[in-house]
């Protein structure tokens, strides 16, 4: 591994090169520089760690299917060895996430993939499944394609092994560790074929060779991490067996007690128990672990083994086990049906699956179970998955208590929908009915019926003659010509805080798309008022950035209002909302004490959390600004210039008060794109015209720097103040000298900033 260790402190644009390498001549565009260069530079970073985790994983599958991969870990490209150098790259990339999930997701991708060959690898905040190998394979150069087959041919073997979740923890460096995951990998590759023959696995440890056989659990069902337990710990079946009946008795006596109802089963309960542990190796790599889905659903790595477990949770989870007669993917769906993560991202098919596996699991407890909280467990936990499914997903869903049919192209037929489930879905379907009649009723006027105040009223948990009396409201704020009306929204905003745990999210859907720019100005500032008046300001900036993030492809008058609000909200005073503004004052730069930390870390790990969509939102944004800037190009785009301008302005100022990883990347990169006097942005059809707007934007790219001092490279601020000279030149008149004038100031203050920030950091 030598060879391979001196890459682990190399760039990762030298480790890519290795990888592979990148396509330079075919994918830069005319409007790319440095701000796009920038976030393809730490686009670049995370495909290396998807490409390792391509790799890692077919190199799972083949050591899954071949025993004989691992028998010598001498020879030369040794596939073994290839792993370790793979697990010990990715662990010197990620200071945190020492673990990688890859799990059974079970929808219909693109590309042709089988449903039952979809699979999702995690690692941290990166997600790997069909879909984003084969987007990054358009990016790389040829040759990364067999990887993502090579991808897909794991997945296969994972279906055709029963492989529902496959968890793997990164060993520490020692030998003894390695040859732990090599004697799981040995173990798991003969697991499948001992199982249907009945024969002996057999593997060798401490350079003696065993045999053991398929170990079953207290529930007498073969399990793989119970063998890999005997193997690594060198057990006899029979000590193992009867280790497995006093934790069994040990579970069921402690299942009401703090320490036993945190474990699913009696695997996890072996390495829970104070007295085992450390004296059972637990083995690194763990295959259909019911335990990880339940403990984080939307496992991003870090989910904590220890952490507490509801009664409820751990009983649902245990039922979906007894339903599942011993099929791992049935487990995982189940558990999927009431935990699940993607239900923003279903469709009404997958859906329906759904709520057939949820409703197989209502049957089991109304049958093993007098607990009514064990119901309420379900039921509360699909009510509030269901919120987040799309509109057009109850559209197409056609509900009936009983088997049903109905013809029409896009309808989906539920072949069974328990009854609690029906009356949900009907309240669903009700809502997106008046859903679009609020959002017509700024446009005309509609008329509402009872079951549609009714529904309204579910929806924000009041009455159905407070959601009357809400709608007569919101009509009061437009004019008969659907024009937004100031002084009636301002006249209704402590009527409308009544309603506050939903308000600001009601109102900004339906609201944010006035058709006119004087409504949307006058909008965004009678929204400041009721921000103003709110208590609950995480949860409004939570609505405003996945909004903002909700399609990163597209550009709407919407996002520059959510980002100026976003601006006010992370602040715990704001002097502006006194008067009407279409801007945020550059002071809140200089904003400390005043800032609301905790809103600000919750858009913060929105941001961090959906790195990959956050720079394509940003790389979209910056193209249309250079396509506004030349007019002339072969591209165009509506947005207006000023519009652009003061959007990439709101976000570096919103950016730099958040802060984050994904914040510092793009300032940084806006930085070296903006803090050159030769970048293109100066040098296109329009930038003569607006030098001193795009100066502005400079300057506040300069300040918002000066926040950021973990990161301590000043070189980009040294050559700005070196380049004073060349960015009078841009332009001419005192304005513009003046300006540059004060870009240096800011420069060298946010220089010294950094400079001091670093020297009262403890050591």
């Amino acid at each position: 591994m030598a060879k391979k260790n001196n890459m682990l402190d190399e760039e990762a644009e030298r480790l890519f090169q290795e990888l592979g390498g990148i396509d330079r001549t075919k994918r830069k565009t005319a409007y790319e520089g440095h701000l796009a260069d920038g976030l393809l530079a730490k686009e670049k970073e995370l495909d290396v760690l998807r490409i390792l985790l391509l790799e890692l994983t077919q190199l799972l599958g083949d050591f899954l299917i071949d025993a004989r991969l691992l028998q010598n870990t001498r020879i030369a490209n040794d596939p073994f060895i290839r792993l370790l150098e793979i697990l010990s790259l990715l662990s010197k990339k990620s200071h945190r996430d020492k673990n990688i999930f890859i799990r059974f997701r079970g929808q219909t991708p693109n590309h042709g993939v089988p449903e039952k060959m979809d699979y999702v690898i995690r690692f941290g905040n990166i997600k790997v499944d069909v879909d984003t190998a084969h987007k990054m394979t358009k990016r790389l150069a040829a040759g990364t394609e067999s990887l993502t087959q090579g991808m897909i041919k794991a997945f296969k073997i994972f279906s055709e092994r029963d492989v529902s979740n496959l968890y793997l923890k990164f060993p520490k460096e020692s030998a003894k560790e390695f040859d732990f995951i090599r004697i799981s990998l040995c173990i798991l590759s003969q697991y499948k074929t001992a199982l249907k023959s009945n024969s002996l696995i057999v593997i060798e440890k401490d350079g003696k060779k065993m045999s053991l056989p398929v170990i079953e659990d207290e529930r007498g069902q073969p399990d793989p991490n119970l063998t890999l337990v005997a193997g690594l710990n060198g057990l006899k079946q029979t000590t193992l067996q009867d280790l497995i009946t006093k934790v069994n008795a040990w579970l069921k006596k402690s299942a009401s007690t703090p320490s036993g109802s945190q474990f699913v089963n009696v695997y996890n309960a072996m390495f829970g128990i104070r007295k085992l542990q450390g004296k059972l190796i637990r083995p690194p790599i763990e295959i259909n672990n019911v335990q990880h889905l339940m403990l984080d659903s939307a496992y991003d790595g870090t989910a904590d083994e220890k952490a507490p477990v509801t009664k409820e949770k751990l009983q649902v989870t245990r039922l979906a086990m007894a339903i599942s007669s011993g099929s791992p993917y049935r487990e995982a769906q189940v558990v999927e049906s009431v935990y699940g993560n993607d239900f923003a991202e279903i469709d009404s098919s997958r859906l329906e699956h759904r709520l057939e596996y949820a409703a197989d699991l209502l049957d089991c407890i109304e049958e093993q179970s007098e607990d009514p909280r064990i119901e309420n467990e379900v039921l509360n936990n699909i009510e509030m998955r269901l919120e987040l499914v799309r509109d057009d997903v109850f559209d197409k869903l056609f509900v009936a208590t009983k088997v049903g049919r109905e013809s029409g192209e896009e309808k989906t037929i539920t072949r069974r929908m328990h009854e609690n489930f029906f009356k949900m879905i009907t309240f669903f379907k009700g809502r997106s009915v008046a859903r679009k009649k609020m959002k017509a009723m700024i446009l005309r006027d509609i008329d509402f019926d009872e079951q549609d105040y009714e529904t309204i009223g579910k929806d924000f948990d009041i009455t159905s003659q407070d959601a009357k009396e809400l709608i007569r409201l919101l009509k009061g704020c437009f004019d008969q010509r659907g024009r937004f009306f100031k002084t009636g929204f301002e006249r209704n905003i402590p009527e409308f805080e009544k309603h506050e745990r939903k308000i600001f999210e009601f109102l900004w859907h339906y609201l944010k798309e006035t058709p006119h720019r004087t409504d949307r100005v006058s909008f965004l500032n009678s929204l400041q008022l009721l921000i103003a008046r709110m208590k609950q300001p995480k949860k409004a900036i939570q609505t405003l950035v996945t909004d903002f993030l909700s399609n990163p492809g597209k550009i709407s008058f919407s996002d520059r209002n959510a980002v100026m609000l976003a601006n006010i909200l992370v602040r715990k005073y704001n002097k502006e909302l006194m008067h009407d503004i279409e801007i945020t004052p550059e002071e809140v730069l200089l904003v400390e004490e005043g800032l609301d930390r905790n809103t600000a870390d919750a858009a913060s790990k929105i941001i961090d959390d959906n790195e990959e969509i956050f720079f394509e939102k940003i790389k979209t944004i910056h193209i249309c600004l250079k396509q506004a800037l030349n007019p002339g190009g072969l591209d165009s785009h509506p947005m207006p210039l000023r519009f652009l301008l003061s959007l990439e302005r709101e976000i570096y100022i919103f950016l730099s008060l958040v802060d984050g990883s994904v914040a510092r990347s793009v300032i940084i990169s806006a930085l070296n794109e903006y803090g050159v006097p030769e970048s293109e942005i100066y040098r296109l059809e329009e930038s003569r015209l607006n030098m001193l707007s795009l100066l502005q934007l400079l300057k506040a790219i300069v300040r918002a720097r000066g926040r950021l001092s973990k990161v301590k490279d000043i070189a980009p601020l040294d050559k700005i103040i070196q380049r004073e000279a060349d960015f009078m030149g841009l332009d001419k008149g005192a304005q513009h000298m003046d300006l540059v004038g004060r870009i240096m100031k800011w420069a060298m203050e946010s220089k010294e900033k950094i400079a001091w920030d670093n020297r009262r950091e403890p050591e």
